[in-house]
């Protein structure tokens, strides 16, 4: 079903495949729709509105995990014929030369892993990489590749740009769908990396819900939890490098409290030194 693209954008919001509430918490006692728990508030909800950097964060790590694996079944292939065995290390240093720390590494089962990168560090990625991928990858499917990724990060523009409210969700649905099917015509080349379990519930969120928000609400970065998403960034740095990791939650909740008490002293040094050029 997930390569399924081929209804009408406005498909899942018919209302008979809204849930309630209680279709919800009855979902969690029959363990259907993939709902394991019953609601933490009974609120009725009207909308779920996703969130922008997180899906781009999902959808940027299933771009970055097809090229890993690409440049490495290229390298597996050169292995057999006598050709060039460092395509993931060129693909690596494209990374690298936009700026992120890059690594990759094998863990004790054998499989290949990489640096988990911030928002941050994506959003670099995403608007740089394309046009350092001159190799590392299959020749054949280079340019498709670089129009995978340019195409995101037109779509990313799109639906962060509070002006988006301007184009209709058909629209939309339209350039979302083209990249998608740009993406499940790599699927069909079986090409190593492109396969149709890379085509996640974010993917189809991205088609069939995104669409529906912006034109209702505009663009969903008004919506965004990048500020929650950078705090946690802040915590979990502090918690891996400067705590004991006995309790984690109790140093979550100190820090935080340090970096509010800072931002406080800060904003009252500001206010008296205003007062006094007063």
């Amino acid at each position: 079903m997930r390569g399924i693209i081929t209804h009408p954008p406005d498909y899942y919001h018919s209302k008979d495949l809204f849930k309630s509430d209680s279709e919800i918490a009855c979902s969690a006692t029959k363990d259907k729709y993939s709902v394991i728990h019953q609601p933490l508030l009974n609120i009725e909800p009207k909308y779920y509105i996703p969130d922008e950097l997180r899906m781009m964060m999902r959808i940027t790590d299933i771009l970055i995990r097809t090229l890993i694996d690409d440049a490495n079944s290229k390298d597996n292939y050169s292995k057999i014929t006598g050709g060039h065995t460092d395509n993931l290390k060129i693909l690596i240093e494209a990374k690298c030369s936009c700026g992120v720390s890059f690594k990759t590494w094998k863990n004790k089962a054998g499989e290949l892993e990489y640096t988990s990168l911030s928002s941050v560090d994506k959003k670099k990625i995403l608007r740089l990489l394309p046009d350092e991928l001159l190799f590392g990858v299959h020749e054949d499917t280079l340019e498709s590749v670089i129009k995978l990724w340019k195409d995101f990060e037109n779509i990313y523009h799109l639906i962060t740009c509070q002006t988006t409210a301007s184009i209709s969700a058909s629209e939309v649905h339209g350039i979302i769908k083209q990249f998608l099917c740009d993406f499940l015509t790599l699927v069909q080349m079986k090409r190593e990396g492109y396969q149709p379990k890379n085509v996640t519930p974010y993917l189809r969120v991205l088609l069939y819900h995104v669409p529906h928000f912006l034109q209702k609400f505009g663009g969903l970065s008004q919506f965004s939890g990048q500020s929650v998403e950078k705090t946690n960034d802040v915590l979990k740095n502090i918690c891996q490098t400067k705590s004991n990791k006995l309790d984690a939650t109790k140093d979550d909740r100190l820090v935080r409290k340090r970096i509010e008490n800072a931002h406080m002293n800060v904003a009252q040094r500001t206010r008296r030194k205003y007062t006094k050029t007063i």
